[in-house]
């Protein structure tokens, strides 16, 4: 573990060019997420959880995430939670074994969510959450990770899931390593398999940039696709030092309402008014008690009391709001 925190800072800058006007990149340090208002979601391919998570936890402190999706945690049965949590997040598992494989989710305590059953463990490594926010719509977040060495099944999985997520409505955001370059100027077939899904949903990749680089590649392989690009604030990459796998991250936007007060104004409508009548019940009232007053401001009071007795009389109240 190193002793410092300087993240390995990026020599490429986030690319949004997927994303709206609205959603531009800001100037910020690099190697951190920006302090833009919204839901942080990240995902990172960590090649080892046990192995990196106390750089983990002090990037975590660093960043105020909502939730962190883990490729690659390399988890057993053999692993309490308790080796791998993080203050202020609950984890959620689906482990494969200590030398390959598996998914993680890390989510504050304060989020509420509940774990969509529709992922079949024995297909897929993957785990789906519905996010529900105060004074938001509740939407889908799908972490998958796709070995290698792994065939079509998965795809033919992947498609079954999102086709159900898809029918219900659900706001889609699905993020994980696929090991699917989208940067090869030559698709392979699994390749093409995730663009047909993503054209078939109409699932928008967020990121344009190499997400692991080496001495021989640089590779686009972890995504972050949705279905609703209106709902994102930004999306980028950052180059951490903890694995050689980049965490990529997005931000949605989050809903709160202004609370409207409704106001009343009242005032007096004198359309029917019959100055004659109004003037003979002025001269009915006993104007001489106002004199009983030394003091000037009881004086008027008393005398504004006696004219909207008869002003109230005479009106019409109107109310707007």
């Amino acid at each position: 573990m190193r002793d410092d925190l300087s993240w390995a800072p990026s020599e490429l800058n986030p690319t949004n060019s997927a994303l709206p006007k609205s959603a531009s990149v800001e100037t910020r340090p690099k190697g951190r997420i920006p302090r833009k208002r919204g839901f942080k979601m990240a995902s990172l391919n960590i090649a080892s959880l046990v192995k990196h998570i106390d750089e983990l936890r002090i990037f975590m402190q660093i960043e105020d995430l909502d939730l962190l999706a883990i490729n690659e945690s390399r988890l057993d049965q053999l692993v309490p939670d308790s080796l791998v949590m993080i203050e202020g997040y609950n984890i959620i598992r689906r482990d494969r074994k200590r030398h390959a494989g598996g998914v993680c989710i890390y989510i504050k305590h304060s989020i509420e969510c509940n774990l969509h059953s529709i992922v079949d463990p024995n297909n897929t490594e993957a785990l789906c959450l519905d996010i529900k926010k105060e004074n938001c719509k509740s939407f889908s977040v799908l972490c998958c990770y796709r070995p290698p060495s792994s065939d079509n099944t998965f795809f033919t999985s992947l498609e079954a899931i999102i086709a159900k997520l898809d029918s219900s409505g659900n706001e889609i955001i699905l993020m994980g390593d696929l090991n699917c370059n989208l940067l090869a100027s030559n698709p392979n077939s699994n390749t093409r398999n995730l663009n047909y899904i993503a054209e078939l949903f109409q699932l928008h990749q967020l990121l344009k940039e190499p997400t692991r680089i080496t001495e021989s590649s640089r590779t686009l392989i972890d995504v972050i696709y949705t279905n609703n690009i209106k709902h994102i604030v930004d999306s980028g990459i950052i180059h951490l030092g903890i694995s050689d796998h980049s965490l990529v991250y997005v931000i949605r936007k989050i809903s709160v309402p202004t609370k409207f007060k409704h106001r009343y104004i009242t005032y007096r409508s004198f359309r029917k008014f019959n100055s004659s009548s109004f003037k003979e019940d002025l001269s009915q009232l006993p104007w001489e008690i106002s004199a009983d007053y030394s003091d000037p401001n009881l004086m008027w009071a008393k005398w504004k009391e006696l004219f909207l007795t008869v002003a109230n009389k005479h009106e019409q109240r109107t109310h707007l709001g």
